[in-house]
């Protein structure tokens, strides 16, 4: 499998991970207990910054390396540009819900645990349903020169969750990250 490929993969398995976190800490609130905030803010700024900015971008660069050589192929994936919308979406309107708890402002306890598990649902119904068509068209159709043109794209972009991140935050997410076992 091309780096470029497997780099989405290993994505996936982080944001899954990032979501069962994400889940215990909503369910803390839901409970009225005292979930950690710095995963709440910190996971929806790592999905808004690099989720929706850098991974969906390559994956709708795929796509579009897809309408190049196989039309009717990328015709059979051609939702992911309003799934990757419509998470967008829920990704800053939760955002704005963390944010707002935090800040002390009013928000209806039942309102964001809502938002969160719709959040969360759509995220891994988005991640299954891309690995099981978008991936598996895309390793069929792409070229190994297809692969390596998109990789060349994105290599100085250095996921926040990486171990030389730069920002205290996010190592400190991806610790959090790496302890999950799902």
């Amino acid at each position: 499998m091309h780096r470029f490929l497997q780099s989405l993969y290993t994505d996936h398995q982080n944001i899954l991970k990032l979501l069962v976190l994400f889940e215990r800490e909503i369910k803390e609130f839901e409970n009225a207990g005292n979930p950690d905030y710095t995963i709440l803010e910190t996971g929806t700024e790592y999905c808004a910054e690099y989720m929706d900015e850098v991974h969906h971008r390559k994956e709708e660069q795929m796509l579009d390396q897809l309408r190049k050589k196989d039309p009717e192929a990328a015709a059979k994936v051609s939702e992911l540009t309003q799934q990757h919308h419509e998470l967008e979406h829920l990704t800053h309107q939760l955002v704005a819900a963390i944010t707002a708890v935090h800040d002390d402002a009013f928000v209806k306890r039942e309102d964001l645990v809502l938002a969160a598990q719709r959040w969360v649902q759509a995220y891994q119904d988005h991640l299954r349903w891309e690995e099981k068509y978008l991936f598996n068209v895309a390793r069929a159709e792409l070229s190994d020169a297809d692969w390596d043109a998109a990789q060349a794209q994105w290599e100085h972009v250095v996921n926040p969750l990486h171990e030389n991140a730069k920002d205290e935050r996010f190592r400190q997410l991806a610790a959090a990250v790496a302890q999950v076992t799902a």
